[in-house]
């Protein structure tokens, strides 16, 4: 009777111990994993928001431009002052233009990233993350109006609204 007491006991720890180690484990690796995913998005979002405050610098920086030859032409500045001005207003634009690729680009890779760690568009624009595993059939999306199965239903051209 002692020993199957003992053993029962070393036998409940040892599986209360095995349970924790694992779920433990999986722990840090889904942190982990999901960690650097959201570090990658966080940076592009911080590159998007420079890119943005840099073209909207840049075309403050034209508009100002832009004014002062209006203002040149009507006071009647010497010609040599009014092509400098419009010298200036076409760098402007180059700056312009270059801040809109670069903001493009910086987009571009946000949305690939967040494509590729399981986010998607959905048809209102806005991101969702993909549930995978068994969690994700009965999750709440109160917020969108319908279940999973409601959208899953209707499917992608949401015919329910077309009235």
């Amino acid at each position: 009777m002692k020993n199957s007491k003992k053993t029962a006991v070393w036998l409940g720890i040892g599986i209360f111990s095995t349970l924790m180690i694992t779920e433990v484990a999986f722990a840090e690796h889904s942190s982990r994993r999901n960690g650097r995913a959201r570090n990658e998005i966080r940076q592009d979002m911080r590159e998007v928001h420079k890119s943005r405050a840099e073209l909207r610098d840049d075309r403050t920086e034209l508009q100002r431009d832009r004014a002062e030859v209006r203002r040149d032409l009507r006071r009647g500045a010497p010609p040599a002052e009014i092509a400098r001005g419009r010298a200036e207003v076409r760098q402007s634009q180059r700056e312009v233009y270059q801040s809109r690729r670069e903001l493009l680009r910086d987009q571009a890779e946000l949305n690939r990233d967040l494509e590729r760690y399981g986010w998607y568009r959905d048809s209102n624009g806005g991101w969702r993350r993909r549930d995978y595993g068994w969690y994700g059939n009965d999750r709440d999306y109160s917020r969108y109006d319908n279940s999973r199965w409601e959208r899953d239903r209707n499917s992608w051209w949401d015919w329910r609204n077309w009235r």
